[in-house]
């Protein structure tokens, strides 16, 4: 597999996550500074068989794994656009007013995910969350996000097909670790009700710095 360059993994996973540090726990004092927050990559669905890119790790990247990291990541590592005019206090956390058109409500949501994932997949995103509180919450009939939640763990390096059928394709996708660990995992996309959509989709890699010991 072609490795990325180290400094363009990196540049692509920072894209996830929001400058600052993690939202305030709950009981901190009020935030005077909201973190700006980040857009989410349009997605895309085919329900004929994709042509492989072979070899081309960035192609593979920008033409399969970016949407879905940046979703996936919207749940982990980054967030989504967001006023941060507009925000809601609960429970000691500050929330801002997501303004992503997609995101109008967790049905709106829970649709867009569905166009990348499987309907499994997408539940588990949805109720993800590093922290003890949720990312997502409705207010006033509108959807706010958690504000900036600190530095990745980790970025993927390279990526590869492993096998591929008219139904079927097995991508594996090399991650670097802060640490200097390097780690491969298989991610699979199938041919679902005349969509392609990851069945399989690993995630434990996408972490962000002091939330590893935050309580869930």
């Amino acid at each position: 597999m072609k490795k990325l360059s180290v400094l363009l993994a990196i540049a692509l996973l920072l894209g996830l996550a929001a400058c600052g540090v993690a939202p305030e726990a709950p009981n901190a004092p009020e935030a005077t500074d909201p973190p700006e927050t980040q857009a989410v990559a349009t997605t895309e669905s085919t329900a004929t068989a994709p042509e492989s890119p072979g070899d081309d790790s960035d192609q593979l990247y920008f033409d399969v794994f970016r949407p879905a990291f940046e979703l996936a990541g919207a749940f982990s590592m980054g967030t989504m656009a967001g006023d941060a005019e507009q925000s809601v206090r609960r429970n000691g956390v500050y929330y801002y007013r997501v303004t992503d058109p997609r995101f109008t409500s967790f049905a709106a949501m829970e649709a867009t995910l569905c166009e990348i994932f499987s309907e499994e997949l997408t539940r588990r995103l949805m109720v993800n969350s590093p922290f003890k509180y949720p990312l997502y919450i409705e207010h006033g009939g509108e959807i706010y996000a958690v504000g900036g939640r600190g530095f990745p763990m980790a970025a993927p390096m390279s990526f590869g097909v492993e096998e591929q059928s008219g139904s079927k394709i097995t991508y594996r996708v090399r991650i670097a670790y802060m640490d200097g660990r390097e780690k491969d995992f298989l991610y699979i996309r199938e041919l679902v009700g005349g969509k392609w959509i990851f069945t399989e989709f690993p995630m434990e890699w996408m972490t962000i710095a002091g939330a590893a010991n935050l309580p869930r």
